[in-house]
């Protein structure tokens, strides 16, 4: 889920960055064609590019391991074992399935929207009279606007005028031009950036630029004057659906003034150039791996304010069980059972499992040739084997399995296969 969120954040930093670089260096072109294939570029490598992974660090190779190396007494336990929690409970509920839930729901709320109106379209021609136009169909209906889908023009009864040829002609160069084919593809992704309020304006920018591509067309046919005054005589409506092209889209003030503008100089072009450096920075960006930075671990394993004490610390001890005196290799944080732990840096998950003594619930995560980290005496684990984890990321909650005596968590950091202290990378105070 934390994988999923993660690509969906770097989603939206691309979109949102190329979207600021559309408004600030070509929304105000003549190059509306080019203007086009830029948008639709913007919603491609928005969906593209977090997938794409470039390893800039070459001295950084990560392992995967299926067998976990001696841990100072504790037996050695295949990852394949099944996950157990601790009196058969099942996972809490967490704020990050809250998060995942309210994003759905969203989801579905737009995609199903767009189902609903696609189906109410379909009843509309349906109960429509319909009359072959060539390559269209000219559905004559109960709406109140001119408005096309594909090659689907629908014109409102009782609109017969000396203007109606020039609509439907201009409906006409919507479906050639397949603009429907935009407007579906950008409310799908609306649907996955829906909490960006900046992918409604990039929608309403899509169709301006349709309707910026047809009256460039139709202004070759037709004079200005007499097409001003179709535009003028249907003014836009409210209550439009995003998926259909409608005639009078656009507010006349906002029309006007592209259909008069000058054309913009062939210099222009070369702005353009502008998005390869960008996207290369935004790749680069989310690749970059930095040893010292991601790599090792450098945060709590839970949060300050979440636990209540460090009940043991790293080297020589009395051994709680054992009454025995014996070397400590790690951290115990007490904790309630239920405390979420986090990674403490960026890596692998190496081992995920239940151990038949000792160490109990347990997960390894493996951050690079050199440090990997335990957590132990875990209520139960939210990652698999072989998944990447980020840094800070819930990796599992707080329990009291293994050898213990109480909730706690058992941490560990191993540098070349061997315990080192904890404390030497990060200050509890």
């Amino acid at each position: 889920m934390n994988s999923f969120f993660d690509l969906l954040l770097k989603s939206n930093i691309v979109f949102t960055v190329l979207y600021f670089v559309y408004i600030l260096l070509f929304s105000n072109n003549t190059f509306h064609n080019l203007n086009r294939i830029l948008l639709l570029f913007i919603i491609a490598i928005s969906c593209i590019l977090p997938f794409i992974s470039i390893d800039f660090n070459f001295n950084q190779v990560i392992y995967l391991t299926q067998e976990i190396p001696n841990l100072k007494g504790h037996s050695i336990f295949n990852e394949n074992t099944p996950l157990i929690t601790q009196d058969g409970e099942s996972l809490f509920w967490t704020k990050s399935k809250t998060i995942y839930l309210t994003y759905l729901i969203g989801v579905l709320f737009i995609i199903g929207r767009l189902v609903f109106n696609l189906i109410k379209l379909f009843k509309i021609k349906k109960e429509s009279k319909k009359v072959n136009d060539g390559d269209f169909k000219l559905i004559y209906s109960k709406s109140n606007s001119y408005f096309s889908f594909f090659n689907w023009i629908f014109i409102p009864i009782g609109k017969k005028d000396n203007t109606n040829e020039s609509i439907i002609n201009h409906e006409k160069l919507h479906g050639i031009k397949k603009h429907s084919f935009d407007l579906i593809i950008a409310e799908i992704f609306k649907a996955l950036l829906w909490f960006n309020p900046l992918v409604y304006f990039f929608q309403k920018n899509l169709k301006t630029i349709h309707e910026y591509q047809v009256d460039k067309a139709v202004l070759q046919k037709q004079s200005l004057t007499s097409y001003l005054q179709v535009i003028l005589n249907n003014l836009p409506s409210k209550n439009k659906v995003k998926i259909y092209n409608y005639f009078g889209e656009l507010t006349i003030k906002k029309r006007i003034k592209m259909i008069t503008k000058n054309k913009t100089s062939n210099w222009n072009l070369l702005k353009y150039t502008a998005i390869i450096p960008i996207i290369a920075a935004l790749l680069m960006s989310f690749n970059f791996k930095n040893d010292n930075l991601e790599n090792t671990p450098s945060i709590l394993p839970i949060n300050k304010g979440s636990y209540h004490k460090i009940s043991s610390k790293f080297g020589k001890r009395m051994h709680p069980i054992l009454k025995k005196e014996r070397f400590h290799n790690g951290i115990d944080f007490t904790a309630k059972i239920g405390t979420e732990i986090r990674a403490t840096a960026d890596g692998i998950v190496s081992t995920a499992t239940r151990s038949k003594k000792g160490y109990g619930i347990m997960v390894i995560i493996k951050h690079n040739d050199t440090f990997e980290t335990l957590y132990s005496q875990m209520r139960n684990y939210i990652v698999s084997v072989g998944e990447r984890v980020k840094k800070g990321q819930v990796i599992g909650y707080v329990g009291n399995s293994g050898n213990s005596t109480g909730p706690h968590l058992h941490y560990e950091v191993r540098k070349n296969n061997e315990p080192v202290n904890p404390e030497d990378f990060f200050s509890i105070k």
